[in-house]
């Protein structure tokens, strides 16, 4: 029995060496599977960091495009305003030309009436000035004329004293 239990033995220790080499060749290969794994995790958690400031990057972009998009908008409200608005002056600047024509219109016919007005005025003060050399002349007569009849009645009166002097006095 000696033997057998040398054998088994043996045996044993054989088969712990190659348990042994079993688990060191595993230990290995998870050695080399945990560093691949790890490898992949930390390239994982790399491609996570750079997701995520992609997704902030992203996130960052839309809220500027967003607001973008809001300042056409508003701008785009404002462009509509400042057509209608111009479309208002524009219809309001005929209007005033219009209005300008018939104004226009009015001043050439009063201007015409004007000048028309004037040269009958014109004239009226020729005629103002001729009668008026006319008056003046026939005044002229007349202050000779009154002259001279009051020339007569101072001779008259004279007369009719000289003669109430040489007549005698009347009787009462």
């Amino acid at each position: 029995m000696r033997n057998f239990l040398q054998n088994l033995l043996m045996v044993f220790a054989i088969g712990l060496c190659a348990l042994v080499a079993v688990q060191w060749h595993r230990e290995a290969k998870s050695s080399a599977s945990l560093q691949t794994l790890e490898g992949e995790a930390r390239r994982s958690r790399e491609t996570i960091q750079s997701l995520r400031g992609d997704a902030q990057r992203s996130e960052a972009e839309v809220a500027r495009l967003t607001k973008l998009h809001e300042a056409d908008l508003a701008a785009a409200t404002e462009l509509a305003r400042l057509k209608a608005e111009l479309q208002k002056s524009a219809d309001e600047c005929r209007r005033l030309a219009k209005q300008m024509e018939a104004y226009k219109t009015a001043l050439d016919t009063a201007n015409a009436s004007i000048k028309q007005q004037n040269e009958s005025i014109t004239a009226q003060n020729e005629a103002l000035k001729t009668l008026t050399a006319d008056r003046n002349e026939v005044v002229l007569k007349f202050n000779q004329m009154a002259e001279q009849y009051n020339e007569l009645v101072a001779r008259w009166n004279a007369l009719q004293e000289q003669l109430a002097k040489s007549a005698p006095a009347p009787k009462k």
